[in-house]
């Protein structure tokens, strides 16, 4: 993409993107679309065309634009204001233009638009409707999908979610409607007494483990009951407690720009006609999408499972996972959870992008009609953002650090004397379990994780993280061209001969790093 014949710092280090918002609208007289041979000019980036956004040479006046709108749901605000004023002088010799732009767009959340993206009342989604077992390659000639509302994610959930130990060889544990409940499509016979699916138990945000009882479970219709060794099946369910996956995350970003350009040339003479180009430009943009997670822990973070003597959990949540097949012995047995962790924050990203341009040149004709322009153009394009509530699992050295000593919380000893503690429901003091021998590390805070909002801020504070990321790019770029024809010096047959000779030295650099 080039800027008045001539090119534009990139808007994406180490590739040739460039951000036309940095262009000015008012200034803007035509664009220019040339296809055909522009690689031997351009380099093979070109191979496709070129596309030339030129610039108004003359602008004379003031101009003052401004927008605004908002959606019917009153969100999403978006305003744009510019003010372009320019002036001629010496005749007209002389020209200054300055254009001045800004605008914002507000962020829309997923939690915005509920019928959308269901992040409370659930996922608006196609799903597998009906079992396929037996079913020949090409189908039975019945689709297989529906259209549902109201899913919701069965492996996971916002507070943390239990399944239940079901063994489907022991016909005791499929008859208890606490542990296991016989599918719908399952069968029995006389080497297997019945496949069951494993109850699925949500902890609350009173942290208490309860029943997560959906009108629909997807395992029913998705898993393999004629196997050895049945499938787990699609995790989906309709109606239930499991997360939506949607209470964090953007529908759409907010954006806010801020831009000057400034174009200035002075006619000395026909052959001296020196110019200058500048702009700057800054952006803010911030993203939202889903928070950290973990399914189960020891899966997704390779941590131990939770001690089934956690700290945070109350008598009553041990008793339904031990009702349910986990925590036998509650000192030394664990259990698995699968969390969402929506009350975390979302993981995202706030970023500020900086654009500056400066072209300094001259141009004329000489010899009546030769023409010629030599040109210094550089831009610089910087990058910076900071990744949001990420969880810390080590410090740089590999030791344990952040989420991975907050989450293993236990109650603390008769003999522990420390400040670092937190209070459970009952009133006991819960530490760290890397300080219940010595408190080495005093910063530790344990992290609740037994339902929907439970972790501290503090807590929080300890197990996430920022990490930033920074990123330049730089264009140096001088040309020199001479155009005209023959016609001074002689003629062929068909007229003078046109030609065009140039010279361009052109350096682009990029590089980026990140820093935690």
């Amino acid at each position: 993409m080039l800027v008045n014949g001539r090119r534009h710092v990139t808007a994406s280090p180490g590739d040739y993107i460039v951000d036309t918002n940095t262009i000015p609208d008012d200034l803007l007289e035509r664009v220019d679309i040339v296809t055909g041979g522009n690689s031997a000019v351009y380099g093979s980036d070109a191979v496709a065309g070129v596309v030339n956004f030129v610039l108004k040479r003359d602008f004379s006046g003031l101009k003052i634009a401004g927008q605004g709108s908002i959606t019917s749901r009153g969100d999403r605000g978006s305003y744009f204001g510019s003010l372009t004023a320019g002036k001629n002088f010496a005749d007209g010799r002389g020209n200054i233009a300055i254009a001045l732009e800004y605008s914002k767009a507000n962020a829309v959340y997923n939690v915005d638009r509920d019928d959308l993206t269901g992040a409370y009342s659930g996922r608006n989604q196609f799903n597998q409707s009906e079992t396929t077992v037996g079913e020949p390659a090409a189908g039975n000639g019945v689709p297989d999908n529906q259209f549902y509302r109201g899913v919701r994610n069965g492996s996971i959930a916002d507070g943390g979610l239990v399944t239940a130990v079901c063994n489907p060889t022991v016909a005791a544990q499929l008859a208890d409607l606490n542990r296991c409940r016989a599918s719908s499509t399952g069968f029995v016979s006389a080497s297997n007494p019945g496949i069951g699916i494993g109850q699925r138990y949500v902890f609350n945000s009173a942290g208490q483990l309860v029943l997560s009882n959906p009108s629909l479970d997807f395992r029913d219709i998705t898993t393999n009951f004629g196997a050895s060794s049945p499938s787990s099946g699609s995790s989906n369910t309709i109606g239930g407690l499991g997360s939506t996956l949607m209470n964090t995350g953007q529908l759409l970003p907010s954006l806010e720009r801020y831009s000057a350009n400034i174009l200035a040339h002075f006619d000395i003479s026909d052959a001296f006609q020196p110019f200058v180009e500048a702009k700057y430009v800054r952006i803010y943009a911030d993203q939202e999408g889903q928070p950290s997670f973990f399914s189960p822990i020891s899966g997704t973070l390779g941590l131990p499972e939770l001690r089934c003597n956690n700290g945070f959990l109350t008598a009553g949540s041990l008793a339904t996972l031990q009702s349910i097949g986990r925590c036998v012995n509650p000192a030394t047995d664990r259990f698995a959870t699968s969390r969402f962790n929506t009350d975390f924050g979302g993981r995202g990203e706030l970023h500020k992008r900086e654009t500056y341009r400066i072209v300094g040149g001259v141009q004329g004709t000489f010899n009546d009609d030769w023409k010629y322009e030599l040109a210094v153009n550089y831009g610089q394009y910087d990058e910076h953002y900071d990744s949001l509530n990420n969880l810390k699992l080590a410090d740089l050295a590999g030791n344990d650090d952040g989420f991975t000593l907050a989450y293993d919380a236990v109650l603390a000893p008769a003999s522990f004397s420390g400040s670092n503690f937190v209070l459970n429901s009952t009133g006991a003091k819960v530490i760290c379990a890397v300080n219940s021998a010595t408190n080495t590390r005093p910063d530790c805070v344990p992290i609740n994780l037994f339902g929907v909002g439970a972790p501290s801020a503090a807590a929080l504070k300890f197990v996430n993280t920022t990490s930033s990321y920074q990123a330049r790019a730089t264009e140096l770029d001088v040309t020199l061209n001479v155009t005209g024809d023959t016609s001074q010096l002689f003629e062929l047959p068909g007229g003078p001969v046109k030609f065009n000779v140039g010279g361009e030295y052109r350096r682009e650099t990029a590089r980026s790093h990140s820093m935690l």
